[in-house]
């Protein structure tokens, strides 16, 4: 085989491959919308709590969370580890659990409902929509 023969060969391996990348065999992302708010306990910032967006369809959809900051502020994620915040367009129950110390003592006063930490009882909805997206939770 000479140089030439080699350099076409090379050349058409490459295309191939280039071809079979772009024609789908990579994963592909789904797209996600931003999503942010706050969580409020009587005016104040629920702080570290964690938040899930959860489908209230179930197999429409993706699961996605995040946590509250200092100021109750918190951002979602997708749960698949996409690099975009966000979640897909729907309709999710939201899910709101307060951090609580470890070992939890016995006389602990939970700051919330435990409704809002349970996905079947949670009153707490979304409408996930194209684009930026806020909500805003007064519990």
């Amino acid at each position: 085989m000479n140089f030439t023969s080699l350099l076409r060969t090379s050349c058409l391996a490459a295309i191939v491959l280039l071809f079979f990348h772009g024609a789908g065999c990579r994963p592909r992302g789904v797209v996600v919308h931003y999503i942010s708010g706050t969580v409020t306990v009587n005016g104040q910032p629920l702080v570290k709590a964690h938040i899930d967006f959860i489908p209230l369809v179930e197999g429409v959809g993706e699961p996605a969370g995040g946590y509250t900051d200092e100021k109750g502020v918190f951002r979602i994620s997708s749960l698949r580890g996409e690099p975009q915040a966000g979640a897909m367009e729907g309709e999710y129950k939201v899910v709101v659990e307060e951090p609580k110390p470890y070992p939890t003592p016995a006389n602990f006063k939970s700051l919330i409902s435990p409704d809002y930490a349970n996905p079947e009882k949670t009153p707490l909805r979304a409408n996930v929509q194209r684009g930026k997206n806020q909500f805003d939770f007064k519990l």
